[in-house]
């Protein structure tokens, strides 16, 4: 793990003249309560699929765990135009502007549950939406989903990296080969497992029919076994997209996560479970093995389902305001499956009979967990499909016309609420993110630090600059580098007292290496600010420096900091990319 020290120091350094900060807040004698607003975005479509238009407060209905709430905050986007603001006699409040409607795209490539063959026809597809369709302001963040996660870009407006990019995806397998081929194995194997009927007259022949007892109690501890990797394969893809949605929420405004995938197993025992009960379950019943097969229902849904964790994970998602939008041309390995039964191989000595649901079954599954991820999220999901333009269309559409209402929660916590919207007209759709969690204001500017660490996405409105000042050796082999925070005392909110203007600021610094393998815990300082009046013209002109000192192993690293104007309720993040032991001892990030 990434050491990172800091020296909190009680001066804060002024350029042209110097002042002393007090390290409590005993001398402060104001505080700033933080309006919580929350804000949700929703689509309306008509029947034909179209956004309905025009709308007011008045159209819709807001619940929060199933209680009503009162819409304190509305409007509406056409395009690039808002409209719909309260009328002038109204109470409601404008909610606050939508912090973007570019396009920010992250695709995410799941190649642990999507075939090679679906996930290039997609690449295709991709690639000519880029070439003839990405405007000046979107951008494209790919990641990759194996063993494990992957970014495979930065968020790039360049149609040749995303080129080159796919270009190297497409020649990788997955996971999702091997799953396909040991699936299909089984089903094979227990498609052309040879029965022994008593019409044979084996009845008496007890050693066959315990061969056919023992091999249909083998298969299905080989379906135990293979459903309980299909599970921990899709937990662990689960687990890191979650992570990956959480260093999405610093990003502002609502993300669309365009998701790549032939889908994940709902019920991963259910169809392999319905070809073995075709295959055994009548032979076990007229052969008097009953109780064993009383003992193969163990393996059920119940048993394997993955319905907890997708539901946590889409909660989250939602919740981070990130709209997924699935697309799959649909499963291979589904249609494997239906082509074999067609072939009516489950049938062998006159016994079993080939059902029909085995392929519906394995389909069904994988559709569900695509669906529940779009509806859950406020996306919409392409199943079956490979239709990117239109699926990627749709997305504009949704982040370019849309209606936002906000309402003031009873309690702020960290906890996760149920949110529902309902439309007057019974007859048009309302998608939208289905949880909220909103969180303390200085979590929130720790996942906006996270941002531009990781994504390059700082927002500056405090006009931070940092410089690193030196870079110093230490005996045990990691340097001690000075960095140098300054701020424009013009940006920053102060409030006059009887002999003074005080300020307050709470500053976060976080460290990553080159890979993004190790990142240093956030560090906090706070910093109040007292400023005597007979100064305040002086010092209005001037800018605050504040010193870090951190402890850094040798290498490229980026340091980012995020700052909070306590009385101003805002927040800057920036970050300065620093190769650590090169001999460089300057760098800086300008301000904006």
């Amino acid at each position: 793990m990434q050491k990172l020290a800091l020296i909190p120091l009680t001066l804060l350094y002024l350029y042209g003249s110097s002042l002393a900060a007090d390290s409590s807040d005993s001398n402060l004698f104001f505080d700033t309560v933080d309006v919580q607003v929350v804000n949700i975005e929703a689509v309306v479509l008509d029947k034909e699929g179209q956004p309905v238009l025009g709308l007011g407060p008045d159209d819709f209905e807001l619940f929060e765990n199933g209680e009503p709430v009162e819409i304190s905050n509305f409007f509406a986007v056409e395009g690039s135009t808002r409209t719909a603001d309260p009328d002038p006699g109204s109470t409601l409040a404008p909610a606050r502007e939508p912090e973007t409607q570019n396009l920010n795209l992250v695709v995410v490539v799941d190649n642990a549950h999507v075939a090679p063959q679906n996930r290039n026809q997609i690449f295709a597809n991709l690639r000519d939406f880029v070439d003839r369709s990405l405007k000046p302001d979107d951008q494209i963040l790919i990641v990759s989903v194996g063993d494990s996660l992957k970014l495979e870009t930065e968020f790039t407006r360049d149609p040749e990296t995303v080129g080159r990019v796919l270009d190297r995806l497409e020649k990788e397998t997955g996971p999702s080969t091997r799953t396909h081929a040991a699936l299909q194995q089984l089903l094979r194997n227990i498609q052309s497992a040879r029965l022994v009927a008593a019409s044979q007259g084996f009845r008496d022949n007890s050693a066959e029919l315990e061969r056919v007892r023992l091999e249909a109690t083998d298969y299905a501890t080989q379906i135990r076994a293979f459903s309980e990797e299909r599970m921990k394969r899709s937990k662990a893809t689960l687990e890191a997209m979650a992570r990956f949605v959480s260093s999405l929420a610093g990003m502002k405004g609502r993300k669309a996560l365009l998701y790549i995938s032939d889908g994940m197993s709902m019920n991963p025992a259910d169809a392999l479970m319905q070809a073995w009960q075709d295959k055994f379950v009548n032979w076990m019943i007229q052969n008097g093995f009953s109780d064993d097969q009383l003992n193969m229902a163990t393996i059920s849904s119940a048993n394997y389902s993955l319905t907890k964790e997708l539901d946590q994970f889409v909660q989250h998602a939602a919740a981070t305001k990130v709209a997924i939008y699935p697309i799959s041309p649909g499963s291979r390995l589904a249609r494997s499956v239906g082509s074999a039964e067609s072939q009516g191989s489950f049938a062998t000595n006159g016994s079993g009979s080939a059902s029909r649901l085995v392929g519906s079954l394995e389909q069904f599954s994988l559709d569900e967990s695509l669906l529940r991820m779009a509806d859950e999220t406020g996306g919409t999901a392409f199943t079956r499909s490979s239709n990117i333009e239109g699926l990627l269309e749709q997305v504009r559409t949704d982040f370019s016309t849309f209606y936002s209402l906000g309402y003031q929660p009873n309690v702020i916590s960290n906890e996760r609420r149920d949110l529902e919207i309902k439309v007057k007209n019974e007859d048009w759709t309302v998608r939208y993110g289905k949880s909220v969690r909103e969180k303390d204001p200085l979590d929130n500017l720790q996942d906006r630090i996270l941002s531009s660490l990781f994504y390059d996405l700082g927002d500056n409105p405090l006009h931070i600059a940092m410089t690193s000042m030196k870079q110093e050796p230490t005996s045990a082999g990691t340097f001690q580098v000075s960095i140098m925070v300054q701020i424009p005392f013009e940006k920053i909110l102060l409030l006059p007292e009887e002999n003074h203007h005080s300020g307050r600021l709470t500053l976060f610094v976080v460290v990553r290496d080159e890979n993004n393998q190790n990142l240093s815990p956030f560090r906090r300082v706070e910093i109040p600010l007292e400023i005597p009046n007979d100064q305040i013209l002086q010092v209005m002109a001037q800018s605050a420096g504040y010193p870090l000192e951190l402890n850094m192993q040798p290498g490229p690293k980026r340091i980012a900091i995020g700052i909070r104007d306590r009385l101003a309720q805002l927040d800057s993040t920036t970050h300065l990319d620093l190769n650590v032991g090169s001999g460089t001892d300057t760098a800086q990030v300008n301000s904006p």
